[in-house]
């Protein structure tokens, strides 16, 4: 009985050895596949990432160059003169520190003005300097260049003309520009020049209500400049017929 109980052992450890080598092959599959599976996984996160940093630095090349952005576009870069006049009718714009200005025909104007012998341009652009300074003064505004171009007593009588419509709780809207300029007389020290000057302007309430206003016309104007410490300055005009 002994050889059989010893052989009945022996199978079952047979059996049990073979199971055993059976379940480490098992477990040895399922490791490579999981493995696989992970670096599978892996392989495909990276694609992922990959993909998307592409699509990333795509739209950061999109966004960086105005052709490709439907909310940028792309605009000249431009140079601001100053603060410009408040009437729209003139284009002078100023310069406070280098009492600078610009003219409608794109001259770059100094005031004072210093030339020896002022062209037409430049005579032009002074006396519309004193129409646009005149109507910002009157509007209620300020004029940084009127004592520029002006002298003294011309800019005290503009002041003093905004001071009683200050009292009467008004204000004038005054649009005037050159239409033409001649040379009348000119000198080292004195200039005279004969203008036709288009002119409209209202006088209104500080409402708005308008008390009166002029039709748009044509005036003959002529200024008178002098030159003082190699300063030109407007010093008297007056209407002719």
């Amino acid at each position: 009985m002994a050889p059989k109980n010893y052989s009945s052992s022996k199978y079952k450890a047979n059996i049990l050895l073979i199971s055993l080598i059976k379940l480490s092959f098992c477990g040895i599959g399922i490791g490579i596949l999981a493995g696989s599976l992970i670096k599978s996984f892996e392989n495909t996160e990276y694609s992922i990432n990959k993909d998307s940093s592409f699509i990333q630095k795509q739209s950061i090349i999109k966004d960086s160059i105005p052709e490709f952005s439907k909310e940028k576009t792309s605009t000249k870069s431009s140079i601001e003169l100053g603060p410009q006049s408040t009437s729209k009718h003139l284009n002078i714009e100023v310069l406070p520190k280098n009492k600078v200005s610009k003219n409608k025909t794109n001259l770059i104007i100094l005031y004072p003005l210093k030339a020896a012998s002022p062209t037409k341009l430049q005579l032009k652009g002074l006396i519309e300097a004193w129409l646009d300074g005149k109507a910002d003064i009157l509007a209620g505004g300020e004029s940084k260049v009127l004592s520029k171009v002006a002298r003294k007593n011309l800019v005290d009588i503009v002041n003093s003309q905004r001071t009683a419509d200050e009292e009467s709780k008004e204000f004038q809207v005054i649009k005037a520009k050159v239409a033409s300029l001649i040379i009348k007389e000119k000198t080292s020290k004195r200039i005279e020049v004969s203008t036709k000057i288009a002119y409209a302007d209202k006088r209104l309430k500080l409402s708005g209500e308008i008390i009166e206003k002029t039709t748009p016309s044509t005036l003959k104007i002529n200024y008178i400049l002098g030159r003082k410490n190699n300063e030109w300055m407007l010093i008297d005009f007056f209407m002719i017929d």
